[in-house]
């Protein structure tokens, strides 16, 4: 699933804050912190956000996203493990509403 719906992270698309984060993951670490996300941490970080917010690239309106995360709660939370576990973040997501972050 994580690999159908999302961009192959691609390095040459990355600026220097993106070089400087990736650089960061290479670095072994071991904190208290340094767990997979849970269902019930993934659910309230979902539902905390505005339901007017859509992502600037994806376009998914919020309230769509919110009940995908409602109907699907473990899919959305291995999409994101496996994104923290890859240390790969899509493009698209690297990208926030400021259109000036391009």
């Amino acid at each position: 699933m994580l690999r159908n719906l999302t961009l192959e992270d691609n390095e040459t698309n990355d600026n220097e804050f993106h070089e400087q984060i990736r650089a960061l993951t290479q670095e072994a670490i071991d904190t208290a912190d340094d767990k997979e996300f849970i269902v019930q941490e993934v659910k309230n970080a979902v539902a905390s956000t505005g339901n007017k917010n859509a992502p600037w690239l994806d376009c998914i309106p919020s309230e769509v996203f919110k009940s995908l995360a409602e109907i699907l709660p473990r899919y959305i939370t291995a999409i994101y493990n496996g994104c923290l576990r890859k240390g790969i973040f899509p493009k698209k997501w690297k990208k926030s509403n400021d259109h000036t972050n391009n």
